[in-house]
């Protein structure tokens, strides 16, 4: 489809940027606008995808999102669960997740910047939220990246 053409083609990006600039740490390389969103009939649900995803990495709360959503904290994990299968916080894990496995793919940031970065207020906290959500280490994850990309060229 069009957007897994958009993400490949961000990747491809972020691959070269990285070779031309092998010590670059400000490549962008957050995720645009999920899948997710283009989905999403419900115009409050929406606006606390989008919400979400443009907050990730600051303090947010379950609070915070029902107030860019104008809903009801009940209400809004109801709709969470019925069209994307999680609750709000879990939705803000998964997205935060992703973003760190770029950072990880492509940057040679320090695994605690990455943390910090992606919202997590400590690397301990960041290490076990990964490995639930990947099923690896934050380094492992990024030594088997690098070894597919080395591998790949």
């Amino acid at each position: 489809s069009f957007l897994t053409f958009k993400i490949w083609l961000r990747t491809i990006r972020a691959m070269l940027s990285q070779y031309a600039m092998p010590n670059a740490t400000k490549i962008d390389v957050r995720p645009g606008p999920s899948t997710t969103i283009n989905k999403i009939k419900n115009p409050h649900l929406k606006n606390a995808v989008i919400f979400i995803e443009s907050h990730y990495p600051e303090s947010i709360t379950l609070e915070s999102i029902t107030k860019a959503a104008s809903m009801n904290h009940s209400t809004l994990t109801q709709l969470f669960k019925e069209e994307l299968y999680m609750t709000p916080v879990e939705y803000l894990w998964q997205y935060r997740i992703t973003v760190a496995k770029k950072h990880l793919e492509f940057t040679n940031l320090p695994i605690k910047d990455i943390s910090i970065r992606c919202g997590f207020k400590t690397i301990q906290h960041f290490s076990r939220k990964f490995e639930a959500f990947t099923n690896n280490s934050p380094t492992a994850f990024r030594d088997m990246a690098v070894a597919e990309r080395k591998a790949a060229f």
